[in-house]
C-alpha cells in the first residue's frame, strides 16, 4: 500500500491509501482518510536502524477563553516542519522551521542521541534535553514511521511506559523516506 500524507493534528498523522488499497478496507469508503496503525517493533530498535533523515510536521491552533467569565482572551497557532539527520554514531542535527503566531522562525542545532530500550534521548548543543518513548514502527516499502511520545523534559510519567493509551495527545509520527535507488548506467 502506498501512503501520502493529508494533514497532520496535534496528536496523529493522518494518511490515505490510493483509492483501490481503500475501497478494499472493509468499512472504508473509497479515498476516505483513516488513522493509520503502528504497532510497536517486533525487535528492539538500535541507533542504526533510526539512520537517515527523519520529518515531522505539524499545526496547532488554540482558542484562549477565561476560565471563570469564559470570555474569548486570544489565541495561538503553530506550524511547523522539524527534520532530524540522524548518523549510525549517534550525532542528531535538528533543523526546525514555521510560523508561530504569525512570525517565522528557523533554528539548527546539532548533538547526541541515545536508544535504551524504548526511551530515546536526545541532548542538543547548549543543554537542551528531551526523551521519547519509542511506541511505534512500521516499515513501508518506501517510507518508515516511527511513531514516538514526548518530548519530556525530566522524569517520563510511569504511566506512559505502561500503557500506550496514556499521554496520546503526545504521539508524535515521523517519517523517513527510503533511499533513492541509484540511477542506471
Amino acid at each position: 500500500m502506498q501512503l501520502r500524507s493529508i494533514g497532520t493534528s496535534a496528536a496523529t498523522a493522518v494518511f490515505a491509501a490510493r483509492p483501490a488499497d481503500a475501497a478494499r478496507s472493509a468499512g472504508t469508503a473509497a479515498g476516505a482518510p483513516r488513522k493509520l496503525a503502528i504497532a510497536p517493533s517486533v525487535s528492539p530498535l538500535t541507533i542504526a536502524d533510526l539512520t537517515g533523515e527523519w520529518i515531522h510536521q505539524g499545526s496547532r491552533f488554540t482558542r484562549c477563553v477565561d476560565p471563570s467569565t469564559g470570555a474569548y482572551v486570544g489565541d495561538d497557532s503553530i506550524t511547523m516542519r522539524t527534520i532530524w539527520t540522524i548518523t549510525a554514531t549517534g550525532t542528531i542535527a535538528s533543523n526546525s522551521s514555521g510560523i508561530h503566531n504569525g512570525r517565522m522562525f528557523a533554528e539548527s542545532t546539532i548533538g547526541r542521541i541515545r536508544l535504551t530500550g524504548n526511551i530515546l534521548d536526545i541532548r542538543l548543543k547548549g543543554g537542551a534535553r528531551a526523551k521519547y518513548v519509542v511506541r511505534g514502527w512500521l516499515e513501508g516499502r518506501t517510507t518508515t514511521v516511527l511513531k514516538i511520545n514526548g518530548p519530556w523534559h525530566g522524569d517520563i510519567p510511569k504511566e506512559l511506559l505502561d500503557s500506550s493509551n496514556q499521554g496520546w495527545s503526545c504521539d508524535e509520527s515521523w517519517l523517513r523516506a527510503a533511499e533513492s535507488p541509484p540511477a542506471p548506467r
